[in-house]
C-alpha cells in the first residue's frame, strides 16, 4: 500500500507499477494512524544521490517527519537508503529499524522484507527500540519541557 496524495500519473512517471500497489489517501489522522499500526511494515527509503535533482547535502541530511510516526507505531521499519545518509546512521545506531544500504541489491531487500515478515528476534527487539527511542527524543510532553529549560537557562 503507497499513501500519498500523488496522482497515479506522477506515480507512474517514477515507475510504481500499479498491479503491485495499492494506493490510499487518509485525510483523517486517525484512520491514518489505525492504518500504519495494521500494517506488517513500514518502509522509509530516499533516493540515491544521483537519483535525485536534490543536492546531496540536503538528501544526506533529510529525517522524514513520518519517521517518528513510524517509530511510535510499534510496526517493524524498513529503512532503504545510502549508507551515507543521516537516517541510515540514525536508524543504525539507535538499532531501531532495518537498513538496506544498496536500493539495488534486490537480494538484500527481500530478505530484509522476509526477515521483518517472519517476526524474528531481531526484529521485534528493533521494533521495541524505536519506541523507546521515540519516546525519548520526540515525545511532545519530553520536546516542550527540554525547549522552556533551554529558555529559562538562556535568559535565566
Amino acid at each position: 500500500e503507497l499513501a500519498t496524495e500523488a496522482s497515479r500519473s506522477q506515480l507512474e512517471k517514477n515507475g510504481v507499477v500499479f498491479d503491485k500497489v495499492r494506493m490510499s489517501y487518509y485525510a483523517d489522522t486517525q484512520a491514518y494512524w489505525n492504518a500504519i499500526g495494521n500494517s506488517t511494515c513500514l518502509i522509509l527509503a530516499l533516493d540515491k544521490q544521483e537519483d535525485t535533482r536534490v543536492d546531496f547535502d540536503e538528501i544526506a541530511t533529510i529525517f522524514p517527519t513520518k519517521a517518528i510516526e513510524y517509530m511510535f507505531s510499534e510496526v517493524p521499519i524498513l529503512v532503504i537508503c545510502p549508507s551515507t545518509y543521516f537516517l541510515s546512521k540514525f536508524f543504525k545506531e539507535h538499532d531501531c529499524g532495518l537498513v538496506v544500504n544498496d536500493i539495488d541489491n534486490q537480494e538484500e531487500v527481500l530478505a530484509a522484507l522476509n526477515s521483518i515478515e517472519s517476526k524474528t528476534v531481531e526484529i521485534v527487539e528493533k521494533t521495541k527500540n524505536a519506541k523507546k527511542v521515540a519516546t525519548e527524543l520526540f515525545d511532545p510532553a519530553i520536546v516542550r519541557q527540554n525547549f522552556k529549560e533551554l529558555l529559562e537557562n538562556k535568559f535565566a
